[in-house]
């Protein structure tokens, strides 16, 4: 399957009139950013992109990234592959000061000179969405770590009943050496 890069640059304006939707692919090794929390730099990225107008004629960019990314499982070490389908709705702002009055449900990108480059918009919405901890699915998949164990109600409440000891509690004595009296423990 052949998949045609996208282009640098987008007039995100231009895109909402005319309704054009914009398909292509991005190498991943070219986002230096995104390659610095990746394990391995392979793959490329399938991205959809569009743009329209609300009723407030502001400026929305659509997009879909589809692909995979190498990850370090954070249990084991080892790398790992990640799957990313991962959409996203941008609005279209011109200053910080209209960044900071979008509403909640939205993301503001800025956008000065009525142009943004692609890859750097998909570099930061990958970066956003992968995992802070990514770990391997299954304990198959991540044999290296000997502790790796699904998580199941009746096995957290019998680990967690186990564990159960009485609280030390460190500064007891302290008490008493403040106020000027000597604990039994202190006296031997």
């Amino acid at each position: 399957m052949k998949v045609s890069p996208l282009p640098k640059t987008l007039h995100p304006r231009r895109i909402a009139q005319s309704g054009a939707l914009i398909e292509g692919s991005l190498v991943v090794a070219k986002m230096s950013n995104l390659c610095d929390v990746l394990s391995d730099s392979d793959g490329i990225l399938n991205v959809g992109l569009s743009a329209s107008k609300d009723e407030q004629h502001r400026v929305h960019i659509h997009g879909d990234i589809d692909g995979s990314v190498w990850l370090t499982c954070q249990l084991c070490l080892k790398p790992m592959q990640h799957s990313l389908n991962h959409h996203f709705d941008l609005l279209v702002v011109l200053t910080d000061e209209q960044a900071q009055q979008v509403v909640k449900n939205h993301e503001p990108l800025i956008v000065e000179d009525d142009t943004i480059e692609i890859m750097k918009v998909v570099e930061e919405e990958v970066l956003l969405s992968l995992p802070l901890a990514p770990v391997h699915e299954t304990k198959l998949m991540c044999q290296e770590h000997q502790s790796f164990i699904p998580l199941t109600e009746e096995v957290d409440e019998k680990r967690w009943n186990d564990q159960e000891q009485p609280m030390i509690q460190p500064f007891t004595n302290l008490k008493a050496l403040l106020s000027g009296h000597k604990t039994d423990d202190s006296q031997q």
